[in-house]
């Protein structure tokens, strides 16, 4: 007999979803007329290290997250709250030689933040979730 949590199972999914949608990023084509589609090695390594590390603190209160690739093979990360008017944009750059950063915002007041960590993002993401 197995028994779950409906709220742990939600979240696990939350993780498992963010983490669907970076796995994803890996099967675009290289390129296009616009630049580079799929994401850097480095980006990827990065990325995956950081939400991992998030994951660890958050458990099951990890928000549900999409990604998306910049011109160069940098990943950005997105989580919104449209009730709160809340956002987290964590941002890894294609190489190691750009800077990595966490912008939030939360209704008019916006900053990014260029310390970034597991645990800066997992600061970050529990003030996007009290917003």
């Amino acid at each position: 007999m197995t028994i779950t949590s409906p709220g742990i199972s939600h979240n696990i999914s939350n993780f498992t979803q963010t983490m669907k949608s970076l796995l994803e990023l890996l099967e675009l084509k290289e390129e296009d007329e616009y630049g580079t589609l799929k994401p850097t090695e480095y980006a990827f390594k990065t990325i995956i290290h950081l939400l991992l590390e998030a994951y660890e603190h958050l458990g099951e209160k990890f928000p549900k997250g999409t990604a998306s690739t910049d011109d160069e093979g940098g990943i950005r990360l997105n989580w919104k709250n449209r009730t709160k008017d809340s956002r987290v944009c964590l941002f890894c750059p294609a190489n190691s030689q750009e800077t990595a950063y966490i912008y939030h915002q939360t209704n008019d007041e916006y900053a990014s933040d260029e310390e970034v960590s597991g645990t800066v993002l997992v600061y970050w993401l529990d003030q996007f979730e009290e917003a």
